[in-house]
């Protein structure tokens, strides 16, 4: 697979380190401006960007349809709408994925290009969502049919964040989460969608869904025995 990353060479490094151990995958690194992928959010505090998924693609068959993930450290959004409830720690698109590591480097996730945490935090952080972003193209819906469609909930206003397929298993690489800290019940939680509830809303509250506390109990095998037998690496991802 192909990694780009804007001036982030360790991080590349380590998830490219971490890619091979796990699923014998090779990576090949590039240093590049991504300007081109993103678009500022210009009313909202900070660096904010969207994904320009037309770009997205368009490099996609720039590299010969192969797999592969930019990590930027730019603070992404799935909508311009709500600042408080659409940023997005990583996304992915079939054989494409986006992570960003703005809310990485501090204890509680508030964007920063300063580094507040020690660097063993940091480098688990980084390795758990590169590889969760990953997981979603190798355990497939398809492939993997106990995964679920999860949500965030605001508590204080009912909005919903459609958040894609996930395992209900907290201890699998592809439990899904939604902060680096687990927000409290007063903000929010994590909601699974029951596949037989049809639309009733009738489904499962989590709230353990914060990075640190799934890297702390994570199999250390990365998946469930569901996951784990759902995986399968498409040719996308050799360098062949």
């Amino acid at each position: 697979m192909i990694i780009l990353h804007e001036d982030t060479i360790n991080e590349a490094e380590l998830v490219a380190k971490d890619v091979e151990k796990h699923w014998g995958i090779k990576s090949r690194l590039i240093n590049e401006n991504c300007d081109k992928l993103f678009r500022r959010i210009p009313h909202f505090s900070g660096d904010s960007y969207l994904v320009n998924k037309s770009s997205l693609e368009s490099l996609r068959s720039d590299l010969d349809k192969k797999a592969f993930m930019v990590i930027t450290p730019r603070d992404l959004y799935n909508s311009d709408k709500s600042q408080n409830d659409d940023w997005v720690l990583g996304s992915q698109w079939g054989c494409a994925s986006v992570v960003s590591l703005a809310r990485m480097k501090t204890e509680n996730g508030v964007p920063s290009n300063i580094f507040k945490i020690n660097s063993e935090k940091y480098n688990k952080r980084v390795s758990l969502l590169c590889l969760h972003e990953i997981g979603h193209d190798l355990v497939s819906w398809e492939n993997a049919p106990h995964l679920t469609c999860a949500y965030w909930v605001n508590a204080s206003t009912g909005y919903k964040q459609v958040l894609g397929s996930h395992c209900l298993d907290n201890k699998c690489l592809m439990y899904e989460v939604v902060d680096i800290k687990t927000p409290s019940p007063e903000q929010g939680w994590l909601f699974f969608e029951n596949p037989w509830d049809e639309g009733k809303g009738i489904g499962i509250k989590r709230f353990d869904a914060g990075i640190d506390d799934n890297a702390n109990r994570l199999y250390p095998n990365l998946f469930c025995e569901k996951c784990a037998a759902s995986v399968k690496i498409p040719e996308s991802y050799s360098e062949k």
